[in-house]
């Protein structure tokens, strides 16, 4: 406020010096709504009575005795602008740090889809196909099962056209130093339009940030360096710690982007304790991991492909519709448990913590596979409805299938 006053009175004591009457009176008016000024208001009396002689030795005098406080007010402002591209620079870097994050979360599930989306798309496919024979079989009169079919067929749709557009949408393939490059142009690029610490042509900078973000998405190097050498050659856009000197305007900008800040800080934490991120920087080698799923998958693939099989074949000789009904159910029943006791025999899980009998299997209450490296657990875990405890410490999930909450 002090500072306006004294460019104010410096505007009417060089207007005098011209004679610009017009300019003089405008002054007067923009000053004359401060009321508990004495030697302000005795100026301007001075100024309307064209007093000039007087006036200009009273500004002199004016101004000189608020000069520490410009000092001071400058000496604030520059604080504050430091302060505020300290702040600048830690975002920025909070800000990396939560794309890197993501960009880890981003390829594995990439790679997961394209090398192990075919064998999940035939496998959702056959368990559609199972569901839509039993359902013909009921003869449209059971309601739950026409519910599960219908789940079934959206699951498997909506996965087909994703992984359909991941075939065709999928990220480029880079080497190592390459990579090292996409990332150091984007850091580059990023610290010159973030939305959030530019100052000017906020919008331009949003759109800017948004395509360099989808490029570098997509491991597009040359549209990542692309954007970098534009933005280098173009005007650019100015930090708000470069370009604001007026202090509420810092104080504010400071507050806001702290409170940014911290809500960056806050993802990048909930980001380390996922733990799907955490089970991933325990994976030491992707491909190895790959390929034991892929296995696993495989597996899974040819005992539905059996009991697709034999199901057709059932209910093509059984004439009796409620016997057969059962045999089917029974035979269920035996293909989820004896999946449980192969998965069971594969990773060393004894028969004292998970029963190889039918009887005390169905009647199990605890199960204990904690400390067993399991990368993945059965949802035909989920048909053992007698469980009251489940423990898991120790493994290495990727995922829970929804059914351990039957």
């Amino acid at each position: 406020m002090v500072t306006k006053v004294l460019k104010r009175l410096e505007i009417i004591k060089n207007s005098i010096s011209i004679e610009d009457e017009e300019i003089i009176d405008l002054q007067v008016l923009k000053l004359s709504s401060i009321k508990d000024d004495e030697k302000l208001t005795k100026i301007l009396n001075l100024v309307t009575q064209h007093r000039y002689e007087q006036v200009i030795t009273l500004i002199d005098e004016y101004i000189d005795s608020y000069s520490g406080v410009i000092a001071i007010e400058k000496n604030e402002v520059q604080g504050l602008k430091l302060e505020l591209k300290v702040i600048e620079q830690e975002f920025q870097k909070a800000t990396e740090i939560k794309s890197e994050y993501l960009e880890i979360i981003n390829e594995f599930n990439t790679q997961y889809n394209l090398k192990l989306g075919f064998v999940l798309k035939e496998i959702l496919y056959i368990r559609r196909e199972k569901l839509k024979e039993k359902f013909l079989y009921q003869k449209y009169k059971c309601e739950k099962l026409k519910a599960m079919f219908i789940e079934s067929n959206e699951e498997y749709e909506q996965f087909s056209f994703d992984y359909d557009v991941e075939l065709i949408d999928k990220p480029f393939n880079l080497g190592n130093e390459e990579l090292k490059e996409l990332k150091k142009y984007y850091r580059e690029a990023s610290k010159l339009c973030h939305p959030d610490v530019v100052c000017n042509n906020f919008k331009e900078a949003t759109d800017i940030f948004k395509s360099l973000n989808a490029a570098y998405a997509r491991k597009d190097l040359i549209n990542v360096k692309d954007i970098l050498d534009s933005l280098k050659n173009s005007h650019g856009f100015i930090s708000a710690s470069d370009s604001i000197n007026d202090i509420y305007k810092l104080k504010n900008k400071t507050v806001e982007l702290r409170v940014k800040l911290d809500e960056i800080l806050f993802d990048i934490e909930e980001i380390k304790n996922e733990e799907t991120f955490q089970i991933i920087q325990q994976i030491d080698n992707w491909e190895i991991y790959f390929n034991d799923l892929l296995y696993q998958l495989q597996d899974e693939l040819k005992r539905l492909k059996s009991n697709v099989d034999e199901l057709k074949v059932e209910v093509l000789e059984e004439d009796d519709e409620l016997s057969q009904d059962e045999k089917i159910k029974e035979k269920f029943q035996q293909d989820w448990m004896q999946k449980i006791w192969d998965w069971a025999d594969k990773y060393d899980v004894s028969d004292e913590i998970l029963p190889r009998d039918k009887e005390r299997l169905l009647k199990i209450r605890i199960l204990d596979i904690s400390n067993h490296d399991l990368y993945y657990i059965l949802k035909e875990i989920g048909n053992l409805t007698t469980l009251e405890k489940l423990s898991l410490y120790r493994n290495k999930f990727i995922r829970l299938p929804e059914e351990i909450g039957n």
